[in-house]
This record gives structure tokens, C-alpha cells and sequence, in this order.
């Protein structure tokens, strides 16, 4: 068409043509309008509301597509059809049928019982939280989520367990996997998780001693804020924990090494924790007194509170007799605080140091006579946003669990620490996948992989091939805020 104007007629023409499509238009949308309104009129109310959910369903189709589907077996049907699969020759491997441990074999080889059916969860997309972008050859290691099935854990509000936790991250994270919920009193449990997945990821609980055992036997690699800590390879087997928290041992192992550089272990030195955990303390306390720790004294405190009081009692008094100067804390805070009430009766001067083991730092609740306490950490939760504000890497997982929880927020410590625990293992699978990692492969590729931490200092490889937090800060307790506060910050070992 030409940039002239038209001729005279020619406009008028063509202004007449406009006003008839016009009007026929108007025409045709009054008869669509008094059809409409005959068909309403023709309607019984009921069948109007039916009318109206039909098109509310029919917008949502259009605005956000048909629901995802989510497929559920039972643990018989896809142990059956992952043996099917063998015997066609699509090459996945058996489950491993060995363990380093009795309880662990036996584990490995009972037949899984039908239990609870397992979801296959496709991952689908938050509102307003965009799924991480994976590449199309990304699915090649098998996935399995690791979930508690208390479903108080860690809070007892609906809506807020471990499970639901677990899945909110991974539906963000893009991957695909078998949510499991752990069961103790299932002897078959590291047989079916071994024949459904190379890669087993837990959150902030870590897996069950026995079944940690197991699954390392299995030849699969666990992911998880486990509190034994990062566990490499044996030289001809790939079972491995890639852990994203510094175990108990090495927790007190780099406790002990600030401890003595700064003096804050000077003088005779008493050990205090868990009767669970004595096996690896005594492993620990052999570790201080290589780096020259004074260790006097140690006290282990039964979980029963009946008991736990009793042992608390004796063991402040032993301390007492033995000199005990410096109380180093590797229990969990309920211990920590009885502890502190009782030597304050018998030994007020007595100085504390704590480690990150169980859930110190993240329990902020002492006496007040605590003030002036020093911890050795590499976590950040909950102190470092005081100190120093939300990270980004905080954020974008909040954004995650607030678009899911309700009320939007964390409700307790527990709960900021299992969602921050979920949507890092979540980040550092992706990040193993998108780098390629193939099923024979995943633990080396993940052990490479360095990635900012919500829940702890950076992520990363760390001497001697093992993974987790790469740096550690010094916090004190003060009792002005019922709180700890940052006294030297994170720094490399």
C-alpha cells in the first residue's frame, strides 16, 4: 500500500464500508449477548454455579496448564519392576546385598515388606519460585529423599514436617526423585532404597547410624546434614557421605585447634556429652590431647531426663574433684543448660566453651550465668543474621518455604535449620547434575562442587578429599540478649 492519500470517493467509500462492518458487529454481539442471557435465565441457580466453577477451571487450564501428575507404587511394585527392568536388559544395577555392619546387612538382604506407598515426585513448579533449568540428560543418577516420618519433626504444626519441607525443595530444585519416609522397624529399608536410587538425600536428622552404614556398603552415595559428618570412599568401593556438616569428631577436632592457638583450653580441661555419642568424644578427646589439650575429666549424660539428671549431678561433682577448670561442651543444649545451673553452685567460676555438635548454636537458651561463654562453629543459624542480615542464599531459600508455609515463616530455630538443610543438599545435587555427573560418578563430581550455604560457611572440598564447611567464627554468648553474637568471624582452618 502507498503512503498517497485516497481520492474523495474512495475515502467516502471506505468510511461507509466501516460504519456497516461496525454495525454488523454490534449486531452480531447483541444476538451472542441475548443468547447468553436466554441460556442463563433458561439455568436453575444450581446449574448456574456449576457453570461458573467450569469456567473458573477452564481459565486456571488455560493460565497455568493441566495438573502434573504424580504417581504412586507400592514398595513390592517397584522392586518388581525395577527387577524387570534387569532382566530386559535396561542396565541398572541390582541392590547390593552387603554392609560393613550386622545391622547393616541385615538390612541389605531382608525382603521390603509392602509398606507405605512411595511417591514419585515430578518436581513441579512453586508459584512464583522458578524451578532450577537442568539439563535434559541430568536424570541419568537415580534420586531417593530420605524424610522422617515423625510427623513433629521439626515442628508439630500441620503443614510444617519433614516430609512437606523436603518436598517444597525439591519441586524448586528441578530434579526428580522417590520421596521415602524412613522407617526403623523396616528391615528391608536399605535394600529398597538401594535398589531405587545411586543417591539417597536427607535433611537436617542425617540417616540412622545403621542404615548410614548400610547404604555405604550398598555403594551409594548419602547427602545429608549428617552429625557423623562427611564420609570419602574406600579406595575400591564409591559408598560415601558427602556431608554438608562438620560430624561431632571434627567438629571438636577444629575446636581443639582454635582452642589451643587462642588459649580459650588452657588448664585442665573436662569433656561433657551424650553416652550415644562416647565412642566418637573418645575419639575426639584422643584427638585434644594430640594438639595439647589438658583433658582431665570426661562425663557422659544418658538421653532419659530421670537419668540424665542423675548422671549431670555426678559428673559436675567429678569434675569438681578432678580440677576441672574448662568445661567443653559436645551435648545437646537441654544437658548444656543443667550442667551450667548445678556448677554454678559448686564451681561459679568455672569457663565454657561449646561446639556445634547436636544442636548447639541453634538453641540459644542458657542461664545467665553463661554470659561470657565462647562457641566454636561453622554455622551461621541463627546468629549471623543478626550480626550481619539475610544472605542471599537465606533469602532464596525462604522464598522457597514461604511460598509454601503458612504462616510464611519459620516458627521455631528446628524449622529454619531442616529448611535451610533441604534446599542446600537440593542445590548441590543440581549443581552435580547440571554438571554433568553420571550415576558411577555422582560423589567425586559433588565432592568438586562449591556452593554459598544458608545453613553453614561456604560449601566445599575440603584436605585429605573430604567436603562440608570450609570456614569456621568464634560467637559469645551474652545474657543482655539471651543470645550468641559474633566475636571473630568466619575464617579458613
Amino acid at each position: 500500500m502507498s503512503g498517497r492519500p485516497l481520492p474523495a470517493r474512495a475515502g467516502a467509500t471506505a468510511r461507509r464500508g466501516a460504519r456497516a462492518a461496525g454495525v454488523g458487529m454490534d449486531a452480531a454481539l447483541g444476538w451472542c449477548n441475548d443468547r447468553i442471557l436466554a441460556l442463563r435465565d433458561s439455568m436453575t441457580p444450581g446449574q448456574r454455579q456449576t457453570a461458573a466453577l467450569a469456567v473458573v477451571l477452564a481459565e486456571a487450564v488455560l493460565l497455568f496448564g493441566a495438573p502434573k501428575r504424580v504417581v504412586e507404587v507400592s514398595a513390592q511394585a517397584a522392586e518388581a519392576g525395577q527387577q524387570a527392568s534387569s532382566a530386559a536388559g535396561v542396565g541398572r544395577r541390582s541392590p547390593a546385598t552387603s554392609a560393613p555392619s550386622s545391622a547393616g546387612t541385615a538390612g541389605a538382604t531382608a525382603p521390603a515388606p509392602p509398606g507405605v506407598p512411595l511417591e514419585l515426585a515430578s518436581g513441579p513448579e512453586l508459584p512464583g519460585v522458578p524451578a532450577l533449568g537442568l539439563p535434559a540428560a541430568a536424570a541419568s543418577p537415580r534420586l531417593a529423599v530420605l524424610v522422617s516420618a515423625d510427623p513433629s519433626y521439626p515442628s508439630s504444626a500441620p503443614g510444617r514436617d519433614d516430609a512437606t519441607m523436603a518436598r517444597a525443595f525439591l519441586a524448586r530444585s528441578g530434579l526428580t526423585a522417590t520421596v521415602v519416609a524412613d522407617d526403623p522397624g523396616n528391615a528391608g529399608m536399605c535394600r529398597q532404597l538401594s535398589g531405587q536410587a545411586d543417591v539417597v538425600v536427607a535433611g537436617a536428622g542425617g540417616v540412622r547410624p545403621a542404615l548410614r552404614d548400610c547404604l555405604v556398603g550398598a555403594g551409594r552415595v548419602v547427602v545429608a546434614f549428617d552429625p557423623l559428618g562427611d564420609l570419602g570412599p574406600a579406595p575400591s568401593a564409591p559408598g560415601q557421605v558427602v556431608s554438608t556438616r562438620r560430624g561431632l569428631v571434627d567438629s571438636v577436632t577444629d575446636l581443639g585447634a582454635w582452642g589451643v592457638s587462642s588459649g580459650a583450653l588452657a588448664g585442665r580441661v573436662g569433656v561433657v556429652s551424650e553416652v550415644s555419642a562416647d565412642r566418637d568424644v573418645d575419639a575426639a578427646a584422643a584427638r585434644l590431647a594430640a594438639q595439647g589439650v589438658d583433658v582431665v575429666e570426661r562425663a557422659y549424660v544418658h538421653d532419659d531426663p530421670q537419668t540424665a539428671s542423675q548422671d549431670v549431678s555426678q559428673g559436675v561433682l567429678a569434675f569438681q574433684s578432678a580440677g576441672v577448670g574448662t568445661v567443653l561442651f559436645a551435648a545437646p543444649v537441654s544437658v548444656q543448660r543443667q550442667w551450667v545451673a548445678q556448677t554454678g553452685v559448686v564451681a561459679p567460676g568455672t569457663r565454657y566453651v561449646v561446639s556445634d555438635a547436636f544442636d548447639g548454636i541453634v538453641d540459644e537458651s542458657y542461664p545467665v550465668t553463661f554470659d561470657g561463654a565462647l562457641a566454636h562453629t561453622s554455622l551461621r543459624v541463627p546468629w549471623f543474621q543478626r550480626d550481619h542480615g539475610t544472605t542471599a542464599a537465606q533469602s532464596r531459600c525462604d522464598q522457597v518455604w514461604e511460598a509454601n508455609a503458612v504462616p510464611p515463616a519459620y516458627l521455631s530455630a528446628a524449622e529454619t535449620v531442616d529448611a535451610y538443610a533441604w534446599c542446600q543438599g537440593f542445590d548441590l545435587l543440581a549443581a552435580g547434575v547440571r554438571d554433568g555427573a553420571p550415576a558411577g560418578s555422582v560423589g567425586p563430581t559433588l565432592r568438586a562442587e562449591r556452593i554459598s550455604s544458608p545453613l553453614t560457611s561456604d560449601l566445599g572440598p575440603l584436605g585429605g578429599g573430604g567436603y562440608g564447611p570450609t570456614a569456621d567464627a568464634v560467637v559469645v554468648w551474652r545474657s543482655s540478649c539471651s543470645c550468641w553474637s559474633e566475636r571473630e568471624p568466619f575464617a579458613p582452618r
